[in-house]
C-alpha cells in the first residue's frame, strides 16, 4: 500500500456533537496507534529455518513462511515491508527470486504490502477474498475516534512502532465519513493488492513443483480468510486464531469483520484432522496441533 502526505479536509473529532457539522484532520500517528495497541501484544516467530523444508521471516509483527521445495520456495503471505522481508531473506541464505509462488491467505495491509519483495512470485488470493480489495477494512464511530485522537496525541510520529512513520495526515484516497442516525462513521485503511493475481476456492488442492496444497475457507476475520494445507503436516490459517499458552483464542475482535463467523471458523478448525503443526501469521506455531486443537 502506497501512502502519500496529502492535504486533509478540515475533520470533526467530537462526540458532544452528533449528526452534522465538520470534521478536524485526523493525524497518521492515530491510525498509527490504534494499529499499535492491537499488534503489540503480537508475539511472531524470530527469522529462522524451522525444519529443513521450512523458513520463517519476521517482519515487524507478522510472519512470512516459506516451504522449501529444492532450490525452490512457496511463501505463506508478503507481510509489511519488501525491504525488511529482503533483508531477512538474505540472513537465511535465500534468494526472493526463487520463491515461485505467495499464498495469501487474506488482504490485509500486513498480508500483502511486503509482495514486491517477490517481484518474480505467482500469487493466488482466496476467491471469497476478492470483495475485500478497494473496500475499507475498518469502522470506527466518530466517538471512538475522538478517544483514540485523545489516547495517540502524542503517540511517536516516526519510528518502529508507528506503521505509517512519516505521514503526517491520512491521504483523502484512503478515508470515508458518512453520517447516521446516530452519529458520524469513520472507515479507513482499504484493502489493496497491486498484482495480479489468479484466485482459489474453497476445498481446492494446487500443486506447486513436489509442494501438495488444500484451501479452506476460515472466514470471519476477513470475508475470504483461508488456511493453507501444505503437504498433509503444515496448517497455516493466517489471522484465524491467536495462541495462547499452546491453546487456540479468538483473534483480536477490534480487528475481525464478524465476529460470529469468525468463533464459528475457529470450530471449524479444530474439526480438522490429519496435520501435526498449525502456525499463524501473528502468534507463533504448536508442534502439537491436537492438543492446541483439544483446548
Amino acid at each position: 500500500m502506497q501512502i502519500r502526505n496529502r492535504q486533509k479536509r478540515v475533520v470533526r473529532l467530537s462526540c458532544s456533537i452528533h449528526g452534522k457539522g465538520t470534521f478536524m484532520k485526523i493525524r497518521a500517528s492515530v491510525i498509527g496507534g490504534i494499529i499499535w495497541n492491537e499488534t503489540k501484544g503480537m508475539t511472531p516467530v524470530p527469522t529462522q529455518k524451522l525444519f529443513d523444508d521450512l523458513y520463517v521471516v519476521q517482519d515487524l509483527f507478522a510472519n512470512v513462511f516459506l516451504i522449501k521445495d529444492g532450490e525452490d520456495y512457496v511463501a505463506i503471505d508478503a507481510g509489511i515491508s519488501a525491504a525488511n522481508i529482503k533483508s531477512e531473506l538474505a540472513s537465511l541464505h535465500v534468494d526472493a527470486r526463487n520463491v515461485k509462488a505467495v499464498l495469501v491467505t487474506h488482504s490485509d495491509i500486513d498480508h500483502v504490502n511486503g509482495i514486491a519483495a517477490f517481484a518474480d512470485s505467482e500469487v493466488y488470493l482466496p476467491e471469497a477474498e476478492v470483495p475485500m480489495l478497494n473496500n475499507f477494512r475498518i469502522t470506527m464511530s466518530e466517538c471512538e475516534m475522538s478517544d483514540a485522537a485523545e489516547t495517540y496525541k502524542d503517540f511517536e510520529q516516526s519510528g518502529e512502532l508507528n506503521l505509517f512513520a512519516g505521514l503526517e495526515y491520512w491521504p483523502d484516497d484512503d478515508i470515508e465519513f458518512a453520517e447516521g442516525e446516530n452519529g458520524g462513521r469513520i472507515s479507513f485503511l482499504k484493502n489493496r493488492l497491486d498484482r495480479s493475481y489468479k484466485t482459489v476456492g474453497d476445498g481446492e488442492t494446487l500443486k506447486i513443483g513436489n509442494i501438495s496444497i488444500e484451501t479452506i475457507l476460515i472466514d470471519g476475520h476477513t470475508k475470504g480468510l483461508t488456511a493453507y494445507l501444505i503437504n498433509k503436516k503444515y496448517l497455516f490459517v493466517g489471522d484465524g486464531v491467536s495462541l495462547v499458552d499452546g491453546q487456540l483464542r479468538p483473534f483480536n475482535s477490534f480487528l475481525n469483520l464478524n465476529e460470529a463467523l469468525h468463533r464459528k471458523s475457529i470450530e471449524k478448525i479444530k474439526n480438522l484432522k490429519g496435520f501435526k503443526y498449525l502456525f499463524t501469521q501473528h502468534y507463533g506455531f504448536t508442534d502439537d496441533a491436537q492438543m492446541s486443537l483439544a483446548g
